[in-house]
């Protein structure tokens, strides 16, 4: 069997996606599959699907940096990931939690420190759902394969 991009060189493997034959050069390792180049770049293309609260960018993301997003304002990495409703609601409880706990600080301070260990708890939560998150999407876009149509052809690759 030989590559189907390289016909001089022998295949070493099959791409999980499309079931095409790839040499070594071709081959990528994704999440513990073996897939095309081209099947690579078309799963890096910009998906089709687009709500109001909801957008879903087809794009491999980097994990570590929707946790630094995170880092920074909870919400900021599920932004990153695409998960507006949630980037939305973690940003707000955050701040509403933050905002009760100065208050409350300063009438009883007891429910004032409990507050703040809520706020340091919802900031832990954020950064492990962004990274945790960041990871599934990528998995789900690997998963999925190739797409196909004037929307995903970029000129470069073929589709099928």
């Amino acid at each position: 069997m030989q590559c189907h991009v390289h016909p001089e060189r022998a295949a070493v493997a099959t791409c999980t996606a499309c079931g095409r034959a790839v040499c070594q050069e071709c081959a990528v390792n994704v999440a513990g599959q073996i897939r095309c180049k081209g099947c690579v770049t078309a799963a890096s293309a910009p998906d089709r699907y687009s709500g109001p609260l909801f957008t879903m960018d087809a794009r491999l993301k980097e994990p570590s940096f929707a946790a630094m997003l995170s880092i920074v304002h909870g919400g900021f990495g599920q932004y990153y990931n695409g998960e507006i409703a949630k980037g939305v609601m973690l940003f707000g409880a955050k701040m509403l939690v933050l905002i009760l706990a100065i208050v409350f600080f300063f009438v009883f301070w007891p429910i004032g420190i409990v507050l703040v260990l809520g706020w340091l708890a919802l900031w832990v939560f954020g950064i492990v759902d962004a990274y945790v998150s960041c990871q599934k999407l990528n998995e789900r876009i690997m998963k999925r394969g190739p797409q196909t149509g004037p929307a995903y052809s970029d000129g470069l690759t073929e589709t099928r």
